[in-house]
């Protein structure tokens, strides 16, 4: 997909800081997350910085990723004078931008009598990196609160949001919760996502209990690749679902209309799960997690009227979760909480096994062997919880240390664990030969496996068979197969869709 120019970038995020409840890919948070929604533009930044591929824009492309600029926005100014009393925090301060325009914003915390500086947070949308500088307050000028006015001499932008802290932030929100703690046992780092984001960045290896990666050989073309997909399928990822838990937990059965906190966790998963660039039905896609749904639905056969299935199941989930919030029904909440954790990691299995596909069609393609390897480390801790020898497999044949990669033992891998993950054969698809034209059928030895189609049985040429053996098949054999065994047809077009698509 062609990169926007940081100019549309700028366009796009004006027009989504319309209000509060701004609507994220058909869904309409109940506060406000613009700010939030707007991470993703720092990830469009990066990846126009690295997409140059050279030392320099890896280099913008890192500072990106460590300091931000579009999100959680806030300025420090030095004053003129000490303060002579105090100044609480989120009291409204305004002043002159840039461009002379007004600009106000609160105060990030309380700043106290005698103190030099104070600092200002922007309202989501206001004072972006890629966006308009107009929106942030001049180099030096006057602040006021309606009643006090107060000069400073300078300014220094930060953003407390960055892709670099979704990771190591890990630690200190996540220890306790589930997702989290699959990631941890298996690479015995809490900041895994950075420290192999960092190792992209530099071309360098990981040193983790399982599964580490040696990025030394490859080109600014494969850790292009790393560095943008593992930015958001591992640090925005796994934030996503801390934001999701920690609404579980400030949920209060007792109040009833009047849980907001837990709304507002909720709204912010999904605000990082969506970006802002997604659009308010969801239609420019982004680049977000709900952007890699869409174009895995799209080659894996799994849309409905051009919206991927794992996209309208999580918009109703991300729905009801949000009602029963309002609602104070917790329990139910936590229950649609365990429907999003198992449905959400459904295009991330898709992307590890089409690029697993595309490896061992064309090895020495490096940007799809990164692909793949990105994709892997991003959902191999899961797998790994599921069924070890599984992540073990797939490990093997798609780590930086793999020779060749046998797609089919892959493949095989990835759908032993569908049932303890909770998803289906149906739900993953299978990969299309040509997305337009689904008509004509999935890759040789790609089409959507039948794990709960093992027991029924038909002959072929004296063969036993299953429709589990049957989706296993090439193209050409299926279709003989599908045209002369009456029970075959009929039998696993129904289980698993593989006549059907013939």
């Amino acid at each position: 997909m062609k990169l926007p120019s940081l100019a549309l970038i700028a366009l796009l995020s004006s027009a989504s800081a319309g209000g509060y409840n701004t609507r994220i890919s058909g869904y309409a948070p109940g506060t406000d997350v613009v700010d939030h929604g707007n991470i993703d533009l720092d990830q469009v930044a990066m990846e126009v910085a690295i997409g140059n591929k050279t030392d320099t824009g890896f280099a913008a492309g890192l500072a990106i990723y460590e300091t931000g600029g579009n999100s959680k926005v806030s300025a420090t100014m030095t004053l003129t004078n000490d303060l002579g009393s105090e100044i609480s925090k989120d009291t409204i301060l305004s002043g002159a931008g840039i461009d002379g325009f007004t600009v106000s914003g609160s105060a990030s915390d309380t700043a106290n009598k005698g103190d030099s500086s104070v600092s200002v947070k922007y309202a989501g949308g206001t004072c972006m990196s890629t966006g308009d500088r107009s929106k942030c307050f001049a180099s030096n000028g006057t602040l006021t609160d309606g009643k006090n006015e107060y000069e400073y001499t300078s300014v220094v932008t930060s953003a407390g949001r960055t892709l670099k802290g979704f990771s190591t932030a890990v630690e200190s929100k996540m220890s306790d919760e589930e997702q989290a703690k699959y990631f941890h046992d298996y690479y015995g780092e809490w900041d895994y996502a950075d420290v192999l984001v960092q190792a992209a960045f530099s071309g360098t290896s990981t040193d983790f209990k399982n599964g580490n990666a040696d990025f030394s050989d490859l080109s600014l073309v494969g850790r292009e690749q790393l560095v943008k997909k593992m930015s958001v399928y591992m640090n925005v990822f796994m934030y996503v679902l801390h934001e999701f838990e920690a609404a579980v937990g400030k949920c209060v059965e007792t109040t009833p209309y009047d849980n907001e906190a837990a709304i507002h966790a909720w709204d912010e998963g999904v605000a990082f799960y969506s970006g802002y660039l997604s659009g308010v039905a969801g239609l420019e896609v982004g680049n977000m997690v709900y952007a890699l749904a869409e174009k895995r639905g799209g080659d894996f056969g799994t849309k409905v009227d051009n919206v991927s299935q794992v996209n309208i199941d999580l918009a109703e989930l991300f729905a009801r979760g949000r009602d029963q919030f309002d609602a104070a029904q917790c329990e139910d909440a936590k229950r649609t909480l365990k429907k999003v954790k198992r449905i959400i990691y459904i295009p991330v299995i898709q992307g590890a096994l089409k690029y697993a596909y595309k490896t061992e069609q064309t090895p020495d393609e490096e940007k799809a062997v990164a692909e793949g390897i990105a994709f892997m480390h991003a959902v191999l801790p899961r797998i790994y919880a599921a069924k070890k020898n599984a992540a073990a497999i797939i490990y093997s044949n798609m780590g930086t240390d793999a020779i060749t990669c046998d797609f089919a033992a892959v493949k095989e891998a990835f759908e032993s664990t569908y049932e303890s993950i909770g998803i289906t054969c149906e739900q993953v698809g299978g990969l299309l030969l040509d997305k337009t034209l689904p008509q004509d059928g999935y890759a040789d030895g790609f089409a959507p496996c039948c794990v709960n189609s093992r027991k029924k049985t038909f002959k072929y040429k004296n063969e036993k068979m299953t429709c589990r053996d049957l989706s296993d098949k090439g193209n050409d054999t299926t279709r003989k197969i599908c045209a002369s065994v009456t029970k075959a047809r009929k039998q696993c077009a129904k289980a698993c869709k593989v006549c059907k698509s013939m």
